[in-house]
């Protein structure tokens, strides 16, 4: 397989801000060349099973924040900039270069070369068109929105300068540029209805077009002709190799293995730990890659009589043994114990493992303390009530959650599995119907803590924290683009939440994918979605 080192870490954590202080220039990693297998064959169809069906089954980028969708979409739509995969650098795409000052305005000169499969041309006023949409959807934006407060507007300067303002600075802007999230679309679509963008039939600026959606089966796109103008860090220029992409939805851990050994998929997520010694004792390729934002983390409802509890908190926290649970659940290169509530691919991250402990004895002793007194079935009690968590989390951490359960029993804490379908859980996170919600989220930058944490942040606020000094830490680094400045607002930020315990991280995550002999070429991008444009297959 050729492609760079499947990685993003967090080794230049000063990159990606740093990029903002400057005007952009190229730069990146490309593809090396396919090895052994020889030069790549243009033509052919490849197919990658997904692990599940995307929730909710929608295909515009700014709508969601399904990776297994976003996976899916990224080929339709280019990015005003790329972010490298292995250093965090913002570098160039369909903006040649950039400009800011303060983070509150974006200068972005675009190239010229670049169209809509409608044959419109990317320019300014087609960037105007895809920011004021999605700042038009609102919180309908649910992928985008997010990662765009205080949009103020774009100004088209001339027919490939366009100047993105915002009301405050924005210093992550830049970087959220970089996903699909912010994927420009024709301007002859922005116009269209949510619901009707959905299909994913729309001109994207990407290498590939849409073709046909199969609900619950497949979503498939085929290769744009004259496609040239790829970021620097692809591995070849012009049109994408393959003819055909499929991506094929295959919840069943041991129905992907099985596509993958026989060749009926060229690639697979989501390798199941016990699958893999048969995949690699068949000689196919398995790829690792860390993912950036948050791994598996309990997060603490403060609004909730236990999860606000600061003692109860901290007993969960030194309760669980994370060591244990990665060894006993994964057990594969990739995945490691919590060191921090970020992942350690996520720009300033700082290592915090010596404050996440195993220590039960320490947690029995506050809990003490704290008046909670072993009962007589070992589920503590206290005021006449008994010590029993409402953990909400979804089924793909059931054997987690079973874990942590006797993990936790042996401090006296109750923790019952609680396994709720999608729309039940959504009306319980509405309604703060939990003590903990164990959940992950990948962005390849600190500002992912602000999403969770900030006092009057409500699109994915699960913590319901009330206003505090971690908001001053949050909405400094928010508007911060010193480098340095803004690593002290992030390292802060992160030592407040584990040593309050609002956030109770288990382990790093990692995504495996497994690859057929026949399949080069895959890579992944800074936040650890696919990326088939260098993909293509051996022909027979």
């Amino acid at each position: 397989m050729s492609g760079p080192p499947l990685r993003a870490p967090a080794r230049l954590a000063l990159a990606l801000s740093g990029a903002l202080l400057l005007t952009g220039c190229a730069g990146g990693v490309a593809a090396p060349a396919a090895g052994d297998a020889g030069a790549p064959q243009p033509g052919g169809t490849y197919t990658h099973a997904l692990e599940s069906t995307p929730s909710p089954q929608c295909f515009d980028a700014a709508q969601q924040r399904n990776h297994v969708a976003l996976n899916a979409i990224r080929p339709l739509v280019d990015s005003l900039v790329d972010q490298d995969p292995e250093t965090g650098e913002i570098t160039p795409w369909l903006a040649s270069s950039w400009e800011t000052t303060d983070g509150s305005s974006y200068r972005f000169t675009l190239v010229e070369n670049a169209t809509f499969s409608d044959g419109l041309p990317v320019n300014a006023e087609a960037v105007k068109a895809n920011l004021d949409r999605i700042a038009a959807l609102g919180a309908t934006a649910i992928g985008a929105q997010p990662l765009f407060e205080g949009y103020a507007g774009t100004d088209v300067e001339s027919e490939f300068v366009a100047t993105v303002r915002f009301d405050f600075p924005n210093a992550p802007f830049l970087q959220a540029a970089a996903g699909a999230w912010f994927g420009l679309i024709s301007p002859a679509d922005t116009g269209r209805t949510a619901e009707d963008l959905c299909s994913g039939d729309y001109a994207g600026s990407g290498p590939f077009v849409y073709e046909a959606f199969a609900r619950d089966q497949e979503f498939s796109v085929t290769k744009r002709a004259g496609y040239d103008w790829a970021p620097p860090s692809a591995g070849h220029t012009g049109e994408a190799y393959l003819d055909r992409l499929v991506f094929s939805f295959v919840p069943e851990g041991s129905v992907r293995t099985g596509l993958l050994q026989s060749g009926q998929v060229e690639s697979v997520s989501e390798i199941q730990p016990q699958d893999l010694p048969a995949i690699e004792g068949a000689g196919l390729e398995v790829i690792t890659v860390d993912v950036p934002g948050y791994g598996p983390t309990y997060f603490a409802n403060a609004r909730s009589e236990l999860g606000g509890d600061a003692a109860v908190r901290a007993a969960v926290q030194r309760g669980i043994d994370r060591q244990e649970v990665v060894d006993a659940i994964y057990g594969v290169p990739g995945f490691e114990p919590a060191r921090s509530v970020l992942t350690p691919s996520v720009p300033y991250y700082v290592d915090l493992g010596d404050r996440l402990v195993h220590d039960p004895d320490g947690a029995r002793a506050i809990l003490d303390e704290a008046g909670w007194v072993p009962g007589p079935d070992g589920v503590r009690v206290k005021d006449g009530r008994r010590l029993e968590i409402s953990v909400l989390g979804s089924s793909v951490f059931l054997r987690t959650q079973e874990l942590i359960q006797q993990q936790l029993a042996a401090i006296g804490i109750s923790a019952p599995i609680r396994q709720l379908d999608e729309a039940s859980t959504a009306s319980a996170l509405a309604a703060g119907d939990y003590d903990f919600y164990q959940w992950t989220m990948t962005r390849a930058d600190p500002d992912v803590l602000r999403a969770v944490f900030s006092s009057d942040h409500t699109a994915q606020g699960y913590a319901l924290l009330p206003p505090s000094e971690l908001d001053t830490y949050l909405d400094g680094q928010l508007a911060e683009v010193d480098p340095a400045r803004r690593a002290e607002l992030v390292r802060s930020a992160q030592e407040y939440i584990v040593d309050n315990a609002w956030a109770i991280p288990i382990n790093s995550r990692a995504r495996t994918f497994g690859l057929a002999g026949h399949a080069h070429g895959l890579r992944t991008d800074a936040e650890s979605k696919l990326n088939f444009y260098d993909a293509w297959v051996e022909s027979s």
